[in-house]
């Protein structure tokens, strides 16, 4: 049968960039783009953060990631600081915001602000003390406190022909 909206009559055209809303979804406008990929976008303390990375469908994303912040009201994107990407597997929720406190993992550290990115401190995390595991979640979970998921690195090693496996 088609697309409904072709039966309608009607045209969809996807338009690719960052929109803003100061009425709850009723008017969207355009917003200074940051440029590269938004991985990640979230507002906290007057700021919006953005985890950008320059990535291509053939070779995924290049290294290292930027964090940026622009303040609510609009104007210019500033550096934030680099972020080490290699270890992201999901673009979902990179950057953990609650009580007022964002958090963003850096490789094997954790970046925090709790001043929408005009600050940051670094922390390292205790995945990094374990050969086989690495971060692979962070959630805020008050002012002082961060939740961390680390998860085993798993490398399959195969067998060679005719060799067999016992436990």
């Amino acid at each position: 049968m088609g697309h409904p909206l072709r039966h309608a009559g009607a045209r969809v055209r996807i338009r690719s960039g960052l929109r803003e809303t100061t009425d709850g979804g009723q008017h969207w406008t355009s917003a200074a783009y940051p440029g590269g990929s938004i991985l990640s976008l979230a507002a906290i303390n007057g700021q919006v953060l953005a985890l950008t990375a320059t990535c291509s469908v053939q070779a995924g994303c290049a290294q290292p990631g930027t964090l940026l912040r622009q303040p609510l009201a609009g104007g210019a994107w500033s550096q934030v600081t680099q972020v080490d990407i290699s270890g992201i597997t999901d673009a979902t929720d990179l950057i953990a915001t609650q009580a007022g406190v964002a958090a963003v993992l850096d490789g094997i550290d954790v970046v925090v602000t709790s001043d929408g990115g005009l600050t940051i401190t670094r922390h390292v995390t205790p995945c990094a003390t374990a050969a086989i595991t690495r971060e692979s979640s962070v959630a805020v979970i008050a002012p002082d406190g961060l939740a961390l998921l680390c998860t085993a690195i798993l490398s399959l090693v195969p067998r060679e022909a005719g060799s067999s496996h016992r436990d």
